[in-house]
């Protein structure tokens, strides 16, 4: 119980440097948590839309039922597909008036026969890689009676890029928060010891254990980390409650992460610690 009441008194014997630490730790963990969750939303709607990826097959005109049932053979043969279904040239026409309806008398010119018949193709989710998709794409196109194939390619590209970008830069964002929080309270515990240095000699001198002369230091060090997760992780339930409140659409966001956020305030706290005491034991 001392060496905690010695803690805290560590901690406001300067209390503006006190502030200081944990309101600039609050302000890199909360940016920290924001782009963290942007990049976790990037990645479930990235998710969601793999989800919905369809091969179009377009078939060539005038093909027999035969040929039709020799390309779904063939179909059935390649890697990576887990659903395959016929739509008629008529079917298509029919979703392309509901989908359009504003476009309705543009399209009733349309001569349905004109219309390829196709094969909607569903891949299995780990094929809706980018790579994967084109793999497929490649195979379906020499099958003979096949028109062209479809399934926004450019789309798939961009959206992995962007989703790609997001993890990049979280990780980018997580590096020079360790570092800077690392500096900022190493250096708050150092200031804190040579404060103290004269108190800390004379318990090295009674024969006080190391454990028990540098222990405060460490729980700063923890403190310094602790306290600004909490706040982050109040203002970022707060901070996600407020979007939803203004009607964003957000996947749910697993609290566990909010959490590791408060481990990880911890954990860089005390190893901010431990950096002080090794340059200053």
């Amino acid at each position: 119980m001392f060496l905690i009441y010695e803690t805290f008194r560590y901690l406001f014997s300067r209390k503006s440097l006190t502030f200081f630490v944990i309101a600039s730790t609050f302000l890199l963990f909360s940016i920290l948590g924001i782009t963290i969750l942007f990049t976790y939303q990037s990645f479930q709607y990235l998710n969601k839309v793999k989800k919905e990826i369809r091969i179009q097959a377009y078939l060539k005109q005038n093909l027999n039922s035969l040929d039709s049932i020799k390309i779904l053979t063939i179909l059935n043969s390649i890697s990576g597909i887990e659903e395959i279904y016929y739509k008629s040239n008529r079917q298509a026409y029919e979703e392309l008036i509901n989908n359009y309806r504003e476009y309705k008398d543009v399209f009733s010119s349309i001569d349905i026969n004109e219309l390829p018949n196709s094969y909607i193709i569903k891949p299995k989710i780990y094929w809706t890689k980018s790579l994967l998709l084109e793999e497929i794409s490649k195979k379906i196109k020499m099958i003979d009676g096949i028109e062209d194939v479809y399934y926004g390619k450019e789309w798939i590209v961009s959206l992995e890029k962007i989703s790609n970008a997001f993890i990049l830069i979280s990780i980018f964002v997580v590096i020079i928060i360790f570092l800077t929080f690392i500096f900022i309270s190493s250096y708050a515990v150092k200031i804190a010891i040579n404060d103290h240095k004269l108190a800390i000699e004379i318990l090295k001198l009674s024969g006080i254990s190391y454990f028990k002369i540098y222990f405060p230091f460490r729980l700063m060090g923890i403190l310094y980390g602790l306290i600004p997760s909490i706040l982050t992780f109040i203002f970022l339930n707060a901070f996600i409650f407020i979007l939803k409140l203004f009607n964003f659409k957000l996947f749910p966001f697993p609290n566990a992460f909010l959490f590791l956020i408060v481990i990880f305030g911890v954990l860089v706290g005390f190893l901010s610690s431990e950096n002080a005491l090794r340059e200053n034991s």
